[in-house]
């Protein structure tokens, strides 16, 4: 297993920083890379949610289907998905501070058979485009982006 983690602290409560991160039609707002988002399942967003998320990387467009895994409003959410062998699940945790939110972030990959070999590559590059999700977050929301 490898990947990443992120902090960035916000100026806004919890509450609202969890609606905003887990609206599906904000994350082309804060997650730069990501140019639509789809829903698969019905009904409102829970644990089991599954969408298509699709991104522009390197002028390449591709998609990947995610599923929420956790859904606890306005503390935790989390998503994962899998592909070509590789697996990455996406922590977020939203906690209040005096006059805001720390929100953090974990990514942790994986990978199957010989695909382990390669999951601390895969895992650098996921940080490349992942790593600013909070700073762009905090933008959106702070009107700074």
């Amino acid at each position: 297993m490898a990947g990443f983690r992120a902090s960035e602290r916000i100026d806004r409560a919890p509450e609202e920083v969890f609606e905003y991160a887990t609206s599906f039609d904000n994350l082309p707002r804060w997650m730069s890379a990501v140019t639509r988002v789809e829903l698969i399942t019905e009904g409102p967003v829970s644990a089991g949610t599954r969408f298509r998320e699709t991104r522009v990387a390197r002028g390449i467009e591709g998609h990947a289907e995610m599923e929420v895994t956790e859904y606890d409003p306005p503390h935790r959410f989390s998503t994962v998905f899998s592909d070509g062998g590789y697996q990455a699940t996406y922590h977020y945790s939203f906690k209040a501070d005096e006059s805001g939110t720390q929100a953090e972030l974990e990514c942790v990959v994986g990978g199957r058979g010989l695909k382990q070999l390669m999951v601390p590559i895969v895992a650098w590059s996921m940080k490349r485009q992942d790593q600013s999700q909070l700073r762009s977050l905090k933008a959106a929301m702070e009107g700074d982006g």
